[in-house]
């Protein structure tokens, strides 16, 4: 297992046992994720269309995709937990951006971010 892999496993685990639910931040994640799509939220006072290129917009498209069939299968299973770490560990497997010039990927730093919450 990946460092990357076993640090998401501990922070869902982290979360659950502080009472987090599941489906109300996975929709919490949605709703945001449909704000930076929509351009509607604000970042540090830009806009979304100057942070995010096309493929990173994909990218939130896809991370979105994922919460919504996530979170069809969190309302029928009596195994939440492990649908929310499955979830926050596809999401982090979410096939990044070319990198930059400079050899960095801007989409995978954050997308460390929003999975390890």
């Amino acid at each position: 297992m990946s460092s990357n892999t076993v640090e998401t496993m501990k922070r869902a685990r982290e979360l659950m046992e502080l009472g987090v639910y599941p489906m109300v931040l996975m929709s919490q994640m949605a709703t945001l994720i449909m704000d930076i799509i929509a351009g509607t939220y604000q970042v540090i006072e830009a806009s979304a269309d100057s942070l995010f290129d096309e493929a990173e917009i994909e990218r939130l498209k896809h991370a979105l995709k994922l919460l919504s069939e996530s979170e069809k299968q969190l309302r029928l299973s009596s195994e939440r937990s492990t649908w929310f770490t499955t979830t926050l560990l596809q999401l982090g497997s979410v096939p990044s951006a070319d990198p930059t010039p400079s050899g960095s990927s801007r989409t995978s730093s954050y997308t460390s971010r929003f999975v390890c919450i």
